[in-house]
């Protein structure tokens, strides 16, 4: 009996047509013969499957299974190709978790801490991982040359005190 295999595209974030080219392309590298291959696109609420006459039927997120036509359909493996929200960031990793159905990136907690490279340079500092000093700022937020304490040390080759500062609030504002 061939496993049903959701290879899962789309996502929240503008690389969504990436995703879903990415998705096209394991699409077609996959063995047919071994596997039954759908591409679930998600974005948002709307959650749907890809049938292979090009229609597309809703997914129900209570089993991530669907109906074509009277057969109802369950995935026993889901291939993560959403580049971003939700799935790189650890949010679809633990609903398929809940759902105990495996899939083929990390886990819920490596993905969240390396999604927010803030949090993931701060949990590596815990490690004695070395990282340079760093400032979050959310947006909205400002800051002065007083509030942002750098040695020397943090400074690329080139830069200035001044180029630094600029350089962090040129980040700030992407």
């Amino acid at each position: 009996m061939k496993r049903n295999i959701a290879i899962v595209a789309g996502g929240d974030t503008s690389e969504i047509v990436v995703s879903l080219r990415s998705a096209q392309g394991i699409y077609s590298f996959i063995d047919k013969e071994k596997y039954n291959l759908y591409i679930v696109e998600m974005e948002g609420r709307r959650w749907e499957v890809q049938l292979p006459d090009g229609n597309k039927v809703p997914v129900d997120r209570n089993d991530f299974s669907f109906t074509n036509g009277t057969e109802k359909v369950v995935f026993d493996f889901a291939y993560i190709t959403i580049h971003g929200t939700p799935g790189e960031d650890g949010r679809l990793q633990g609903y398929f978790d809940m759902m105990r159905i495996p899939y083929s990136c990390c886990g819920v907690l490596a993905a969240a801490i390396t999604y927010d490279k803030f949090t993931c340079n701060q949990y590596l500092k815990a490690f004695g991982v070395r990282i340079a000093e760093s400032l979050l700022l959310r947006q909205g937020q400002s800051v002065s040359d007083e509030e942002v304490a750098v040695s020397y040390t943090h400074l690329r080759a080139h830069e200035t005190r001044h180029d630094l500062v600029c350089r962090l609030l040129l980040e700030k504002k992407k």
